[in-house]
């Protein structure tokens, strides 16, 4: 997701996303990204990036594997 305003990413079961990012958001304002579930992806679990006043809480991120993995 890129350049959104009053974004919310709530609730997810992302799972066995292999050569992919769990969530990805770019240029977001009041953002939040919020009681998801990341499991089996091989880049980041959660990326926020060039983002304002923006939240990342309550989130379970396990089992990532890869170069850029965080």
């Amino acid at each position: 997701m890129a350049h959104a305003q009053d974004l919310a990413i709530q609730n997810n079961d992302i799972n066995e996303c292999q050569g992919n990012i769990g969530i990805v958001v770019a240029s977001a304002t009041n953002a939040i990204i919020k009681a998801n579930i990341v499991r089996k992806v091989t880049r980041q679990g959660i990326w926020l990036f060039t983002s304002y006043r923006s939240q990342i809480t309550d989130n379970v991120v396990s089992n990532v594997h890869g170069t850029h993995c965080n």
